[in-house]
């Protein structure tokens, strides 16, 4: 859960600096977005990076706690049994 937490702080941090760019470079260009434009910039990049980071976090887990090996094991087992039984041709 340590790690889980970490990662999401990071991701929250990273996030947030999006953010601060698009804002910066939305200014530097001279466009003028008023301040619901705005907030539904900050919403929108806010929530496509926490579920960008939360979905990688959740691969990464996975694989570390080893799920995704017993899937490997059991497709790698399948194709196995399907090699070793022949195929009867009529």
């Amino acid at each position: 859960m340590k790690r889980f937490l970490k990662i999401l702080a990071i991701s929250f941090i990273v996030a947030i600096a999006s953010l601060v760019l698009v804002r910066f470079l939305v200014e530097s260009q001279g466009i003028d977005i008023g301040v619901h434009g705005q907030i539904a910039i900050a919403i929108g990049v806010f929530f496509s990076m926490l579920l960008g980071f939360g979905l990688m976090t959740l691969l990464f887990i996975s694989n570390s706690q080893g799920h995704d090996q017993v899937v490997y094991t059991l497709q790698s087992n399948r194709n196995v049994d399907d090699q070793e039984t022949p195929e009867k041709k009529d």
